[in-house]
C-alpha cells in the first residue's frame, strides 16, 4: 500500500480495519458474501470433481445466520442434497 497516496491509504486502512472487526451492517455483508462465494465455488468444484463440500458449508454457517446469506446457503445445500441423491 505504500504507492497509494497517504490520503488514500488511510482510507484503505480504515476499510480494512472495519471489514476485519465487523464494525457495520456492510462489513459483517462482506464477510458473509465472502464466505457464499466460497461455499459456491466449493459447490462448483465438488460438482465436476466429486468431493466432499461439508468443511465449506460449515464454514460459511459460522457467518450465515440470516437474511439473504442464509437464504442462498440455505440453497446451496438443497443443491448439494439433490446432487447425493
Amino acid at each position: 500500500m505504500r504507492i497509494l497516496p497517504k490520503e488514500l491509504r488511510n482510507d484503505m486502512k480504515t476499510l480494512i480495519e472495519e471489514l476485519i472487526e465487523e464494525k457495520t451492517k456492510e462489513a459483517k455483508t462482506v464477510k458473509e458474501a465472502d464466505r457464499l462465494d466460497t461455499t459456491f465455488q466449493a459447490h462448483l468444484y465438488n460438482k465436476i470433481n466429486a468431493g466432499k463440500l461439508s468443511h465449506f458449508i460449515e464454514y460459511a454457517e459460522e457467518v450465515c445466520k440470516q437474511g439473504y446469506s442464509k437464504e442462498i446457503l440455505d440453497y446451496i445445500k438443497c443443491l448439494q442434497k439433490k446432487k447425493s441423491k
